[in-house]
């Protein structure tokens, strides 16, 4: 629908919204850029004001033209006819993909359902010990909810703070309105806590669960026996992490799994027959969501590239159970290539207990080496600003022992943002593996073939 239907007032503040963007998505120096997002976040109340003056038809109008209009920036939580809760424990203030995804997610579930949301998020804000990304938060998280309620009293790591964290966050939602839609995330699977409770408390409100990974059974393809600390869900299992999963089951609507791989391995292991059949009818593949491409452009980072070689990065931790990048190091065996690594921790230990095909390169040896960048970790504006500008970006998967991989990285998503080639290390099957696409380059080792087909892009 055109901007003609759109009532003036409204039509005008889209008109300047448009060029505001312009500013922040542009060349403009960053100091200008927060300027013009400072101006759109005023546009916030305004907004909200002006469409709660429209009629029925005036609103209907509204909606359709946002289905097409070019508002990226734009917090369309103020152009709501429908209210949602969002359950996420951790949300859009660290520099971690848990925190990272529940925007992008609360805002593609919003396009799902086919209009405007006015998302209420609830949440204990960031990881503690992680750094604080400030910018995705002002100029991206921030602009994807109506309001903000901090509820601090989770911890991850004590499964006793879980309950604590679920009930308080059920607290707070139950002093709202009354919503259209409930939404919640894992991981952290205390996210789901205060969504169950809410579910049993007014049947009626649609629940959508996020599981971002299989809860009861580990990365080992084991099911590691969690004690559980909610006696409300003691009737589904006494081992916490299943107790989540089959509650899910039982009383959500519809459950959002990353990949059909995941659907397939946990549907196989749930030991409920009667709830193994909901799980199967509720069940969508629903993929980590990408930002926007023009969000590669809003910070420029002063990082320094040699245009003469091969520049290869990767993101984010180096080494956890299940994954050791041991072939992105062996891309050193290419002379021209220079690895980049930006990481919250550089593994000093883990490094020292590793010789590389390429070399035995110890930790002294691999910080100081000519052609290994290593860096701290850059928050997500200024992780998709270097990325773009690499020749190729390296994931790889999480060696899993079962028949079927269900874990899809979800860095992929950031890596297809960013418009670089990926250099994808896959497990056979995976659901890495099954991406057709032309500019993710799928291998299972490091070969001469390979090594030779890398060229500057």
């Amino acid at each position: 629908m055109s901007a003609a239907a759109v009532p003036k007032p409204l039509a005008c503040e889209f008109a300047c919204h448009a060029e505001l963007a312009k500013v922040v998505f542009g060349d403009a120096p960053l100091d200008q850029k927060a300027k013009a997002m400072h101006a759109i976040k005023e546009q916030t109340p305004l907004l909200r004001q002006l469409f709660a003056a429209c009629d029925a038809a005036e609103r209907h109008a509204v909606q359709a033209y946002l289905k097409t209009a070019d508002l990226p920036l734009l917090n369309t939580s103020a152009l709501a006819t429908k209210k949602g809760i969002a359950f996420c424990a951790t949300f859009g203030r660290s520099g971690d993909q848990s925190c990272y995804m529940p925007p992008r997610e609360i805002a593609s579930v919003a396009l799902r359902e086919g209009e405007s949301i006015d998302w209420q998020v609830i949440s204990a804000g960031g990881r503690p010990g992680l750094y604080a990304d400030d910018n995705y938060n002002f100029y991206y998280a921030s602009q994807c909810y109506g309001s903000f309620d901090l509820v601090d009293s989770f911890d991850r790591e004590v499964l006793e703070s879980h309950a604590a964290w679920g009930a308080d966050a059920f607290a707070v939602a139950l002093n709202k309105d009354v919503p259209d839609m409930v939404y919640s995330r894992s991981h952290p699977v205390a996210s789901h806590l205060p969504a169950i409770a809410y579910k049993l408390q007014y049947p009626s409100v649609r629940w959508v669960a996020r599981m971002g990974d299989p809860l009861s059974m580990s990365v080992t393809n084991k099911r590691d026996h969690i004690p559980q600390v909610v006696p409300e869900l003691s009737k589904y299992s006494d081992d916490y992490y299943e107790s989540i999963e089959l509650a899910i089951y039982d009383l959500a609507d519809q459950v959002l799994v990353t990949n059909e791989n995941q659907f397939l391995h946990m549907h196989a292991y749930c030991r409920s027959q009667d709830l193994k059949a909901k799980f199967r009818d509720k069940a969508v593949v629903f993929a980590p969501p990408s930002l926007d491409s023009r969000y590669c452009d809003i910070h420029h980072s002063k990082y320094q590239l040699v245009n003469e070689v091969i520049n290869i990065a990767y993101f984010g931790i180096m080494f956890y159970r299940g994954r050791e990048l041991r072939s992105f190091f062996e891309l050193l065996e290419n002379p021209q290539v220079v690895l980049h690594i930006f990481a919250p921790v550089f593994p000093k230990q883990e490094l020292e207990a590793w010789s590389f095909s390429v070399a035995s390169l110890t930790d002294d040896a691999l910080q100081n080496h000519a052609r290994v960048c290593v860096n701290d970790a850059v928050g997500n504006l200024e992780f998709l600003n270097i990325a773009q500008k690499m020749d190729y970006l390296y994931v790889e998967d999480l060696e899993f022992a079962g028949p079927i991989n269900p874990y899809l990285p979800s860095k992929v998503a950031d890596y297809r943002c960013a418009g670089s080639k990926i250099l994808a290390k896959v497990q056979e099957g995976s659901a890495l593996s099954k991406i057709d696409h032309p500019d993710v380059i799928r291998f299972t080792e490091v070969t001469p073939d390979l090594l030779d087909s890398l060229a500057k892009q």
